[in-house]
């Protein structure tokens, strides 16, 4: 019989591929248990900073079993770890949606199952505050909405407000498959007061702003992420390489591009590879992307870099509108402009009818959008 060491691997996930051929990230027994041992923390400190409840003014009659709503894959940490793994610990129910995504169901599984928690990606939201039949379901029992996966705009957070009713703990999240769940939350009233941050750093871990030569940068600049603790993955399965480039004397690059303020609150700006240069100027998509989609004619947006023989690349936006509506390239332009610095502004904007193209996580596909080759998993 084989002992098991808390060191030796437990499950391997591999990554979405957004940026590079897909790899395998081992997590160990130690990973999954300092990944739910920061969970707990967070709780606890999350009913420590609530507001003391009236005497009596708790529910009557027994206890209902906390339904926490599963809608991301198994594959992704989000759904196996931050769902399934963490309900397992915690006692609460796992609701498992099967299949394919599909908004109607989500609402009827919050109604029927009296969902209390459900942990999502923004495009999920996204379709099911679209929904026609939105108004016909109960969905009173949702005390909690979670982001994760890939940055949410402003103005998709206020719709989740004002349509969900749940602005009590609506909530951002920021962790990566490499580091076996969530290493950043935000909610409540400081993610009301920060809506575009995703928290400070959970217990048991440490996160650095880095330079291109790993140097930690000063508060409110901008740099990569790096992470270190006992959630780091110890590499890529068979990839010694890529192992190697990404964790370096302990701390794992993550490839996002972001800031630190003052009380310790981190800010997504971007993926690194995602980052344009126009210019020499360096243009961070996350925050042109946010823009467009405020715009109430746009469904969704993503900017890429567009080849310029003087620039190097300039900005171009894909739009998909709200079905119905009508604006034109040179009104998000301007609109755009209201709120950006002149270079950040689309030169070019390109309208598609069809969803932009997603993992299954909901992570745009940038490269597909480039033109370029999908990528495929090789799993050795």
């Amino acid at each position: 019989m084989h002992e098991i060491a808390e060191d030796d691997p437990a499950v391997m996930l591999y990554t979405s591929g957004t940026t590079g051929r897909s790899k395998g990230a081992v997590w160990t027994h130690r990973s999954m248990i300092a990944a739910l041992q920061s969970h707990a923390n967070k709780l606890a400190m999350n009913r420590a900073s609530a507001p003391a409840k009236p005497a009596g003014s708790g529910p009557k009659g027994p206890r209902r079993q906390v339904a926490l709503l599963v809608c991301v894959p198994m594959f992704h940490t989000s759904g196996l770890h931050a769902g399934v793994v963490t309900a397992m610990a915690t006692g609460a129910k796992a609701v498992i949606l099967e299949g394919r995504f599909r908004a109607e169901e989500v609402l009827r599984l919050i109604d029927e199952e009296k969902v209390v928690a459900w942990a999502a990606v923004p495009t999920m939201v996204l379709q099911v505050l679209d929904h026609p039949d939105l108004a016909k379901y109960d969905v009173s029992s949702l005390k909690s909405i979670s982001y994760g996966g890939s940055p949410s705009s402003s103005g998709l957070q206020e719709r989740a407000n004002e349509l969900l009713g749940v602005a009590v703990r609506v909530g951002n999240a920021y962790g990566l498959t490499e580091t076996t769940s969530a290493i950043m939350t935000i909610d409540g009233a400081d993610f009301a007061k920060r809506p575009d941050s995703v928290g400070r750093p959970n217990p048991l871990l440490e996160v650095r702003i880095v330079d291109e030569n790993d140097n930690e940068v000063p508060t409110g600049h901008r740099g990569e992420i790096t992470v270190k603790g006992a959630v780091v993955t110890p590499g890529y399965w068979r990839n010694p390489e890529a192992s190697a480039i990404s964790i370096r004397d302990g701390w794992f690059h993550t490839g996002d591009i972001g800031e630190q303020d003052d009380e310790g609150y981190v800010f997504i700006r971007d993926r690194a590879k995602d980052m344009i240069i126009r210019g020499g100027e360096n243009v961070y998509c996350a925050e042109i992307e946010d823009r467009l989609e405020q715009h109430p004619a746009v469904a969704e947006a993503a900017i890429i870099g567009s080849p310029h023989p003087v620039l190097g690349e300039e900005v171009k936006a894909v739009v998909r509108t709200v079905d119905g509506a009508n604006v034109t390239a040179d009104e998000l332009k301007a609109w755009a402009a209201e709120r950006l610095a002149h270079f950040k502004v689309p030169t070019l904007v390109e309208f598609v009818a069809d969803p932009l193209p997603r993992t299954p996580s909901g992570k745009v596909l940038k490269n597909v959008l480039r033109g370029e080759k999908p990528i495929t998993v090789e799993i050795d």
